[in-house]
């Protein structure tokens, strides 16, 4: 069972995740992932990136016009080895952005569910983004 202060540093490790995407900055986003063992499989793409390529995916994705997440649901696991915990936080987020259509800039908003694993880096005494999995909700 997972305890409130796992739930809670569990959801902070996410809420980071979504202010830095805010800042727009790559850099700054890709150092939140463990470049040398990572998945991402984002939403808004139909391809599955891996460690530095991951970089490729948020070049395109942070340059959309007035991008902005938000954390809308979330629930935490922790998997504990023998010297280590890992964060399971599965959820809904929300982003929100301008797209060009037919010369004039459309807000839209974009929900989706996502699952992240985060694992602790003892070389850099933080937890990284192992696995990152995202996808839009069916329509109903």
């Amino acid at each position: 069972m997972t305890s409130k202060n796992d739930f809670e540093y569990g959801e902070s490790l996410v809420k980071k995740w979504i202010r830095t995407v805010n800042t727009h900055k790559v850099s700054s986003v890709m150092s939140l992932y463990r470049l040398d063992n990572c998945i991402l499989i984002p939403t808004v793409s139909n391809t599955i990136f891996a460690n530095e390529n991951i970089k490729e995916y948020f070049n395109v994705f942070l340059r959309k016009k007035d991008l902005k997440g938000k954390l809308i649901d979330i629930m935490v696991q922790i998997a504990c080895a023998s010297d280590r915990a890992s964060y399971i936080c599965s959820g809904y987020y929300e982003f929100s952005f301008k797209e060009k259509i037919k010369n004039k800039y459309v807000k839209k908003v974009v929900v989706a569910r996502f699952s992240y694993v985060f694992e602790y880096c003892r070389k850099h005494k933080k937890y990284h983004i192992i696995n990152h999995h995202s996808s839009l909700l069916p329509e109903n």
